[in-house]
């Protein structure tokens, strides 16, 4: 610091500016007034009347040493002011990009499980989805011709699937062109699959052994023949009905077989 006389006649505190100055012309203990030496650059300044005031003084201080001005301080401000709204403009862009992104990945898994679905039904032949239809007791409508058989499907192997009805059970050609609807589908109460015949004609053979009376439904020439089984060919089957009145079949036309 350096007394400086006022054009009044009184004294006031001034601060050197430029580093380097001798220690007299800084100011030394005599308080006199010492005389400004020429090139050295001075800023008057106010006794400090408070912490507050000081540290304002203090920050001004710092200001002029850096060079920076209060309009460049504003000025770099500003800069803060925009730096942060593109920060906050990134971010969105972010949250943005991120929940796209996660709405696509979402949509991809969703195909790739419709796909992966579609899929394992191709590759299922009729037998595998009867007998997915008995694993899960869904009512099912058998339509062969003009006759409809609806009930609920016990058993499944092969060719033929097993049909349960309101006047009794079925024996269902499924390679003779029988059509199944699924009329209500069910999350319980369906049979586990079990071995057993797995064709017509083996099906034709256990009741030939048991005697059993049969009834057969051939929806290609509207015949229906009710009566015991004489033969179990190759290809073809003969029943006797109550008349002794003998008739042959091929395998293959026979929708359906009634045990009686």
């Amino acid at each position: 610091m350096a007394v400086e006389s006022g054009a009044e006649g009184g004294t006031r505190l001034v601060e050197v500016v430029e580093a380097g100055i001798p220690a007299g012309l800084a100011g030394g203990g005599s308080g006199a007034a010492e005389p400004t030496p020429a090139g050295i650059a001075v800023k008057p300044t106010q006794p400090a009347a408070s912490k507050t005031a000081s540290d304002t003084i203090g920050m001004r201080r710092r200001m002029v040493w850096e060079g920076i001005g209060p309009s460049r301080l504003a000025g770099r401000r500003a800069v803060y002011r925009d730096a942060m709204h593109h920060d906050d403009e990134l971010d969105d862009l972010g949250r943005e990009l991120r929940e796209r992104m996660g709405e696509e990945m979402r949509l991809e898994a969703e195909m790739l499980e419709r796909d992966s679905a579609l899929v394992e039904r191709r590759r299922r032949r009729l037998a595998d989805l009867a007998i997915e239809l008995v694993s899960r007791g869904d009512t099912v409508s058998a339509i062969a011709g003009d006759k409809t058989l609806r009930g609920r499907l016990i058993y499944a192997r092969g060719e033929i699937a097993s049909i349960v009805t309101g006047s009794g059970t079925a024996d269902l050609h499924l390679a003779a062109g029988v059509v199944l609807r699924i009329d209500e589908r069910r999350s319980e109460g369906g049979t586990a699959p079990r071995s057993g015949s797995d064709t017509l004609r083996a099906r034709l053979l256990e009741y030939e052994m048991a005697e059993q009376r049969i009834e057969i439904w051939v929806p290609a020439h509207r015949v229906e023949v009710a009566g015991v089984i004489a033969a179990v060919g190759k290809d073809h089957l003969v029943v006797t009905d109550q008349n002794g009145t003998e008739w042959v079949t091929q395998l293959a036309d026979i929708a359906w077989v009634k045990p009686h």
